[in-house]
């Protein structure tokens, strides 16, 4: 005759096959899953690092970082969108000083506030043209010619293409009209595509701007709120390098 331990062990792998459900039971409760895993260093060390950085990505505030450490600087670059945000929301262009530690990403930023925020933005927003304006828009012609495209924008009227040069005349109807369609550059695709989404007030129009920087600059104009900067996906990258 088996012993009584034998029975049991085959009852219990009947059980097991018959019934799965209770066969999976049973595993969880002779291993409880883990609820948190172990920090890399290990003991109470890494855990009070783990903790450490957890409070500091909770509690982060971009106001508190200084951004002339050397620790910091090789982050800049995960900044270009949240800072290009925040210059529409604020209708500033102080919020690209942040990047000044990179010449480049700074200078960028500085030049698309200057060509979409500070022309169009405005002009939009206001609903007409202010004597500082022209002087975003240098080297593309002389005040008149600037005034009667601005007119032109303003009443998204094309009619004032025919007086630019020939190479211009897609890029300016394109501009007017916001139709990225009409463009045969990036940059022009751009600007259309900004101008489209900022007149309908959609933010969802901005999702059809290519360049990173131009489109949450246009998800700031049009939310007029800084908390949507803090949903750049780049920033929360650069939360959590500078966590560490």
């Amino acid at each position: 005759m088996l012993n009584l331990k034998v029975i049991f062990l085959i009852c219990a792998a009947v059980i097991a096959v018959s019934f799965p459900v209770f066969a999976e039971l049973q595993l969880i409760e002779e291993y409880p899953p883990v609820t948190k895993e172990e920090p890399a260093s290990g003991g109470q060390e890494g855990a009070l690092l783990t903790a450490k950085q957890d409070e500091c990505f909770a509690n982060f505030n971009i106001s508190s970082v200084d951004f002339k450490d050397s620790k910091v600087t090789p982050l800049l670059s995960l900044l270009t969108e949240y800072s290009q945000c925040r210059s529409a929301v604020k209708d500033s262009m102080n919020e690209c000083n942040n990047l000044k530690a990179e010449s480049d990403i700074f200078k960028t930023c500085c030049a698309n506030f200057k060509e979409y925020q500070a022309l169009f933005g405005r002009i939009v927003r206001d609903g007409r043209v202010t004597p500082g304006m022209f002087d975003l828009w240098l080297g593309r012609g002389t005040e008149k010619d600037f005034q009667s495209f601005m007119q032109g924008f303003l009443k998204e009227d094309i009619s004032v293409c025919e007086s630019v040069p020939a190479d211009e005349r897609y890029e300016c109807r394109a501009v007017i009209t916001g139709d990225d369609s009409l463009c045969k550059s990036e940059s022009c695709e751009s600007k259309a595509a900004y101008v489209k989404a900022i007149r309908s007030g959609n933010i969802d129009e901005c999702n059809n701007i290519k360049n990173g920087s131009i489109k949450a600059m246009c998800r700031g104009y049009i939310s007029k709120d800084e908390k949507i900067c803090d949903k750049e996906a780049k920033f929360e990258f650069f939360k959590r390098q500078y966590c560490k």
